[in-house]
């Protein structure tokens, strides 16, 4: 009876997905293009995170119930399996999750929410609706300079910070192999050009390697070497 009451007491001052106990996703999917050619683009990274929120006023971020990852094909496509019913420690899903970032050097970062149709909650609470599943991406190349690119996908280095890094779920990016690789790739291309400071996300998950072994993430550097390609 508590844990019924503290439920429908949560539902009523958190806006947010449902009033589900648990959540789980089916599998998800879509397909990158350049946005000018319409060409597949293969080797662009994907994350997918679906952050909790919670709080009298619903906007506490309590981190990251699920973070995954996928690289595209030769095909332009991707694929995130399904996951779930996995409990939730605190908090809920808003509707705005899952978020998606889409990464390839060269080309502008791609970031959305979700924009599923909540009233198809009410018959499966805990079935999160992905409305940008089996989209079509399309990414604009960036014709400039290095530096000037640097500067334009900066809040990339800040969301996944936020995203991998944060002060509730420290050790997300042991989830996402794969685009930390692809940010070591771009700390290199910012090294030779001469750019001062870099990937600032990598610069700092490989400069925070104790903090982030004290809270449990194992070491950095040897997760590192073990998904070099």
């Amino acid at each position: 009876m508590r844990s019924s009451l503290l439920l429908a007491a949560c539902c009523l001052v958190t806006p947010l997905l449902g009033c589900a106990s648990s959540y789980r996703s089916g599998p998800l999917s879509g397909t990158v293009v350049d946005a000018d050619t319409l060409q597949s683009i293969p080797g662009a990274n994907v994350l997918v995170s679906w952050t909790l929120e919670g709080g009298l006023e619903g906007g506490n971020n309590f981190g990251q119930l699920t973070v995954q990852e996928a690289v595209t094909d030769s095909n332009g496509r991707f694929s995130i399996p399904p996951w779930g019913p996995k409990k939730v420690p605190r908090g809920k899903l808003h509707s705005t999750e899952p978020g998606i970032i889409i990464f390839k050097n060269g080309y502008e970062v791609l970031g959305r929410n979700n924009h599923g149709p909540d009233k198809e909650l009410a018959t499966a609470p805990d079935l999160v609706r992905v409305g940008w599943n089996g989209t079509v991406f399309k990414l604009k190349e960036f014709k400039g300079e290095v530096r000037a690119y640097k500067e334009r996908v900066g809040w990339l280095d800040t969301d996944l910070w936020a995203t991998l890094m944060g002060a509730s779920t420290p050790c997300a990016w042991r989830e996402a192999p794969k685009l930390v690789e692809a940010m070591a790739a771009q700390q290199r291309i910012w090294e030779k050009a001469g750019i001062e400071g870099g990937s600032t996300f990598y610069s700092e998950l490989t400069g925070d390697e104790a903090r982030l072994a004290k809270a449990g993430c194992g070491s950095v550097s040897q997760f590192i070497r073990e998904h070099q390609e």
